[in-house]
């Protein structure tokens, strides 16, 4: 659900409207790759220092726990990815980190009719590939869509869409995906993934920061999903988005690192039809003070990694956008009608000063969401004025809650990166629930830098 806001060499021909006249030749795909593989030393990344690369190991069917570091930023790049590491000699492929996407994707050349121009050469799928009409993953990846396989045979198409109007096209393809496993080493297993031949709307904007999307919803389709299918790992995983200029943080898949005290738990709700992470709303309160929005309540969050802001509903957005100005007026803060940076944004001298120390008259938003039963506690998040701004590249302090209205869905709110950022958020489709907990997103859980004897 991402919001944030090449060259002909394989014959699959782009989609048009008769379905029959995009079949794939398969003796026809390379069995070559790219000539150049690009590789990155994981001492420098997000954690440096804190997991060094070793000799590939073999597949383990042990539950374990695979590792992601972090790039990106809120702003200015608007989104979260992983260095991923694909087929067979493994190459790079920077994917973006959403959570409210089911299918992982890459710009592909199959060859390519719309594609972005990305950070990594187009991927390429090697000979036998293709995934088939018959395999189970298919059937999921089309259902609801205008693709259906005929008798169940040839090859599996898919359709993306994105709440931004976007869309890509391609097909499914099997490809050899390495890991960074807990203990230090290379794990490999085989992954689905999409071959996106067509992308349209913002996914076809040139440059792009990434290759492809790194679906992680709870469809059977996603990649833990698929990890915890063959029995990798457990189908749990977190994220924790570090709060710093700089950016970045990791992401795990597993339940390996996860602390052993401290999280807050929150009940997913629409499960299993809903592949979204959603829970229900109970109370907002910006301070001590509960928000009445009337008797219609407060719908339900999304916690979507793939949106760079928050939206609240209009009239949750109304008033919270009131009380906010109100406490900004006459503390040093003049709004900036002509920065179109965000809706909101004020002009405030924080050359030698910290954001937290600027925004010392703004209060906490608190998220209470329903608990799981009668005599339960609500589940609170605290959100800090950190969590819902931002300072832009003109010095400007501006407020990354944005109205949900754009998303013409009543009743909706999505919690995004801004207000994930310093979290531990976890993840758990074991028991149909999510969590967090305030995390230094610096440093890896010491579970991840086992002793060098192990």
């Amino acid at each position: 659900m991402t919001m944030n806001g090449p060259q002909s060499t394989i014959p699959f021909p782009a989609y048009t409207q008769t379905k029959n006249s995009y079949d794939v030749d398969l003796n026809a795909i390379q069995t070559s790759g790219l000539s150049k593989i690009i590789t990155r030393d994981v001492q420098r990344s997000a954690w440096s220092g804190t997991i060094a690369e070793a000799s590939p190991s073999p597949d383990s069917r042990e539950k374990s726990t695979t590792i992601f570091p972090l790039r990106g930023n809120v702003y200015p790049d608007g989104l979260y990815y992983v260095v991923a590491r694909l087929g067979n000699p493994a190459r790079e492929y920077f994917l973006d980190m959403d959570t409210g996407s089911d299918l992982t994707w890459l710009q592909c050349d199959a060859p390519c009719s719309n594609c972005a121009k990305g950070p990594h050469p187009l991927y390429i799928p090697r000979k036998g590939n293709l995934v088939d009409c018959s395999h189970a993953t298919c059937t999921s990846v089309q259902a609801g869509t205008k693709f259906a396989c005929d008798n169940g045979v040839g090859q599996c198409d898919y359709e993306v869409m994105y709440a931004d109007g976007g869309y890509s096209l391609g097909v499914l393809v099997e490809d050899q995906m390495t890991m960074i496993l807990s203990n230090r080493s290379w794990g490999h297993t085989k992954a689905v993934i999409g071959c996106a031949y067509n992308q349209q709307g913002s996914l076809a904007k040139s440059p792009t920061s990434t290759d492809g999307v790194l679906g992680l919803s709870s469809s059977i389709v996603s990649l833990p999903s698929q990890l915890a299918q063959q029995g990798i790992i457990k189908n749990i995983f977190a994220h924790c988005i570090s709060g710093d200029v700089g950016g970045g943080g990791y992401l795990f898949l597993g339940d390996k690192l996860l602390p052993s005290h401290g999280i807050t738990w929150a009940p997913l709700v629409g499960k299993p039809a809903a592949k979204n992470y959603m829970v229900t709303v109970q109370d907002v309160y910006y301070g001590d003070y509960s928000i009445q929005t009337g008797s219609r309540g407060f719908g339900t969050v999304i916690f979507d990694s793939g949106s760079s802001y928050t939206y609240l509903t209009p009239s949750l957005y109304a008033k919270l956008t009131f009380a906010i100005q109100n406490s900004l007026a006459g503390n040093g803060f003049q709004r900036d009608m002509t920065d179109k940076t965000l809706p909101f944004c004020w002009k405030y001298d924080i050359t030698n000063s910290k954001l937290k120390d600027a925004v010392q008259n703004l209060k906490p938003l608190v998220f209470e969401f329903k608990s799981s039963g009668w005599f339960s506690k609500a589940s609170k998040m605290h959100l800090s004025p950190e969590g819902y701004l931002i300072v832009n590249s003109k010095g400007n302090v501006c407020l990354g809650l944005l109205d949900g209205k754009v998303l013409d869905s009543d009743g909706l709110n999505i919690i995004g990166d801004i207000s994930m950022r310093g979290n531990l958020v976890i993840y758990d489709n074991e028991n149909s629930r999510i969590g967090w907990m305030k995390m230094d997103c610096r440093k890896l859980p010491t579970a991840a830098v086992p002793s060098p004897s192990t």
